[in-house]
Parts: C-alpha cells; sequence; structure tokens
C-alpha cells in the first residue's frame, strides 16, 4: 500500500475497497506534480482540436457508412426502439437475434458517396 498525499493507493489489492465518504479518490494524477500546476489557470481544458477530429471522423463514418466507424449500428437502432422514437428506422427482425436495418435519411447512395 503506498500513500498519495492524503490518499491510500491500493494497487493490485484482490479484496473489495473500502470506501469511506469523506474522500473516494485512490490515486493521484501525475499532471498534479507537474512544477507549473499551482499556476495553471485553466487545468481541465478540453482538447478542441481532437474533439473536432473525433466528430468529424464520426460523421464522415456513418455518412458514407464506413465498416467500424458508422455510429447507425443496430445497437443504436435499439436504443431508437427502447426510446420508442423514428419509427420508420426502427429495425425489422427477420430471424431471431438477424436483424434488417432500413435505410435511414441520412445514407447516401454510391453516386452520392462519389461526389463527396
Amino acid at each position: 500500500m503506498e500513500k498519495i498525499g492524503e490518499r491510500e493507493n491500493l494497487f493490485g489489492n484482490p479484496q473489495k475497497r473500502k470506501r469511506n465518504n469523506v474522500d473516494p479518490w485512490t490515486k493521484k494524477s501525475i499532471l498534479f506534480d507537474l512544477p507549473y500546476w499551482d499556476t495553471n489557470l485553466h487545468c481541465h481544458n478540453l482538447d478542441v482540436m481532437h474533439i473536432e477530429k473525433n466528430i468529424c471522423e464520426n460523421v464522415i463514418g456513418t455518412l458514407l457508412n464506413i465498416d467500424e466507424k458508422s455510429k447507425d449500428h443496430i445497437k443504436a437502432r435499439l436504443d431508437l426502439v427502447k426510446m420508442g422514437i423514428r419509427q420508420d428506422i426502427h429495425p425489422i427482425e427477420i430471424e431471431p437475434n438477424k436483424y434488417l436495418l432500413p435505410l435511414a435519411r441520412f445514407t447516401l447512395s454510391s453516386k452520392e458517396k462519389d461526389i463527396f
């Protein structure tokens, strides 16, 4: 067991960890040890460049229907069923655990994909 500041660190402990309501944290980021951390005005900034990149990849992957990149998949469609919205694109069960996904409004044809 190691101490990090006032926190105990339980690396590799197979027993269930006892939580106390005062301080639930068990690990402390190494960022807190950087010499400029105390004077850093914006400690928890979002990395806008990577957020934009990820959103762009997700949108393009969905529009072009790229396998492993599209966010339009069976789990997303089943979530629509649970929420009771967008009935026009609910999956159609053709066999047990086998679904047909109707085309969504944003689905591009081959010609439209080439133009894009």
